[in-house]
């Protein structure tokens, strides 16, 4: 019992002394698709039964995944050495737009499309954990919860003959707040007297974007849209102080 109460001892003065605050911010540009995007709630029954009329019709359906991008900035406090890395948290403040996807029906050579998107702000909190490659390296891993706001709602329409219908007579706006995770995997290469960072990640949503229509003074309900499955292509700089 003394030999395993000692090792642990020993073992808390070694995290102790390896503990260590390391701090880095950056900023990143983002490039990202939709990867699993879909309708939900009222708005997919809704999709789904325009969906069952058009192919009764001859009409074919397809969903196309938005492309959108954004900017975000953040700052890692690496706490502990563990193994060949460092343990951290990173807080984030991120902002991407074009969040959505599109319904497009086709016969023949006409075609219409309907898109839905969000322009949102995203605030994720990471575990952290970065591995050190040589002198020109690192390596990096990241998981954790995020709050989502969603700031703008659109929905467009165009079809083949080349007209768009932005719905000047609608009024939309995003309801609430969204909940969800995000996985990250990167690498820095050092340049100047900071890192060029790459990075790529998946954003999942648990809950579903929700939002509502005024209209000639009317306001309709609160409906589900959609919700977010993202694949997100990163490029930044950053700098430990």
């Amino acid at each position: 019992m003394k030999k395993l109460i000692t090792m642990f001892a020993a073992g808390l003065v070694t995290v102790s002394m390896t503990a260590a605050l390391d701090v880095t911010a950056g900023v990143r540009g983002t490039f990202g698709i939709a990867a699993g995007t879909d309708f939900a709630g009222e708005t997919k029954d809704s999709v789904e039964s325009e969906e069952e009329l058009m192919s009764y019709l001859g009409v074919d359906s397809s969903r196309i995944p938005n492309l959108g991008g954004g900017f975000g900035v953040y700052c890692n406090l690496g706490f502990i050495q563990l193994g060949a890395g460092t343990l951290g948290v990173q807080p984030e403040f991120d902002m991407f737009f074009n969040n959505g996807l599109t319904e497009k029906f086709t016969q023949d050579s006409y075609w219409t499309s309907a898109t839905f998107s969000t322009n949102s702000i995203d605030i994720p909190v990471l575990v952290t954990y970065t591995i050190p490659a040589g002198k020109v390296a690192d390596f990096g891993f990241g998981a954790g919860p995020y709050i989502s706001i969603p700031i703008s709602l659109n929905e467009t329409a165009e079809d083949s003959d080349g007209t768009d219908y932005p719905y000047d007579d609608y009024t939309y706006f995003a309801d609430g707040v969204n909940f969800g995770a995000l996985f990250d995997v990167n690498c820095g290469f050092k340049a100047g007297p900071g890192n060029i960072v790459l990075d790529i990640r998946y954003l999942f949503d648990f809950t579903n974007t929700k939002g509502h229509i005024e209209y000639n003074g009317s306001t309709s309900d609160t409906e589900d849209l959609f919700i977010r499955r993202t694949i997100i292509i990163g490029a930044g700089y950053e700098i430990k102080f």
